[in-house]
């Protein structure tokens, strides 16, 4: 429980922050500095507790827009109430997520890690989930037909963490089309781009000379799956 309110607590002050560099820089540097939790160099390293980060990562994200969606629309309401007659009407304002600054902690950790079992959890507790619900976001056929994702603990709700990613401002990944005044108050990426981008993520890092070779070949496995399952044209990849 302690754990939860960590992750939960500092999703909710980088919201506060509008995802601030600073604030999310200092929250990774929390995660994966030298003998962190996901420090994948550490020798002493206990590996459940980066198990329990990766279990209840995206459902606390999921937990902590929520609650700030709350906020906001009571925010709103009231300001609204107040202003109508003076024509002066706020809009409602939700930060969104840099959904791959956001799982970068993990991805590092899943490349070099030297513990094999390692892998495999992450892909269950993180990678996996995210990319079935950007998949269930991104298909065209009615609600109760698409496809969903495993039922068990690693399947949270993350609709919310769909609906308010962006691949517009990340300070890992710069979008090629990015400009000086790119922000998070701009529109959601589309689902199917996000569930692109991560994947594309996940092959970069498992090419980086630094990623150890086992970890390497669970990475592509996981990409290759992935790409087959939710038909990505694998021509738009790019090697850069």
């Amino acid at each position: 429980m302690l754990i939860r309110r960590f992750v939960n607590a500092a999703f909710r002050l980088q919201l506060r922050e509008n995802w601030d560099d600073d604030c999310c820089e200092a929250y990774e540097y929390i995660l994966t500095r030298p003998n962190g939790p996901l420090d994948p160099d550490d020798p002493k390293h206990i590996t459940s507790l980066a198990y329990h980060l990766a279990d209840i990562y995206l459902e606390e994200l999921e937990k902590a827009l929520n609650a700030s969606e709350v906020r906001s629309s009571d925010l709103y309401a009231f300001a609204n109430t107040i202003l109508t007659s003076s024509r002066h009407v706020f809009a409602q304002s939700t930060s969104l997520v840099p959904i791959l600054d956001v799982i970068q902690p993990f991805l590092g950790f899943a490349a070099r890690t030297p513990v094999k079992a390692s892998v495999p959890r992450l892909q269950d507790s993180v990678f996996q989930p995210l990319t079935a619900a950007l998949r269930q976001a991104t298909s065209d056929e009615p609600p109760a037909k698409r496809p969903r994702p495993p039922a068990g603990p690693a399947s949270p709700d993350l609709s919310t963490v769909i609906a308010r990613s962006t691949l517009d401002h990340s300070r890992h990944y710069p979008p090629k089309t990015s400009t000086a005044t790119s922000t998070l108050d701009s529109k959601p990426s589309e689902p199917a781009e996000i569930r692109k981008a991560v994947l594309k993520a996940l092959l970069d890092v498992g090419g980086q000379s630094e990623t150890r070779e086992y970890n390497r070949k669970k990475l592509f496995a996981f990409w290759k799956a992935a790409t087959a399952e939710g038909q990505t044209d694998q021509t738009d990849w790019d090697a850069s």
